[in-house]
């Protein structure tokens, strides 16, 4: 993250591209295949995990918000969502199980 602060510092770019995690090196959307084979394949090697795909890391960050009770406005702002409904057709049963699993069932 320091080398991408000075690069975007020494490159003069712009808020909006500073705020990118993975940027290229003009600040810009990094193409999968290249965030595939120079970020993600070697962080899955070192950590010694198997293959999954990037996309897989979006749906762990959205269900870790929601088990730890993270408002589902919240969760929507943070993946990006066009809309609470897209959310929560997405994401919405696990609030539903967190909702469930809390209500005494004495049938």
């Amino acid at each position: 993250m320091d080398a991408v602060r000075l690069e975007a510092q020494v490159k003069d770019w712009p808020p909006d591209r500073r705020r990118l995690v993975f940027p290229n090196s003009v600040g810009r959307v990094t193409r999968y295949g290249t965030f595939r084979n120079d970020v993600w394949l070697p962080l899955l090697t070192l950590a010694g995990l198997p293959y999954r795909k990037p996309h897989a890391m979006r749906h762990s960050y959205a269900t870790w918000l929601l088990e730890g009770g993270a408002d589902l406005r919240y969760v929507k702002d943070q993946m990006g969502h066009a809309s609470i409904e897209e959310t929560e057709g997405t994401y919405g049963h696990l609030e539903r199980e967190k909702h469930e699993a809390g209500v005494a069932w004495d049938l």
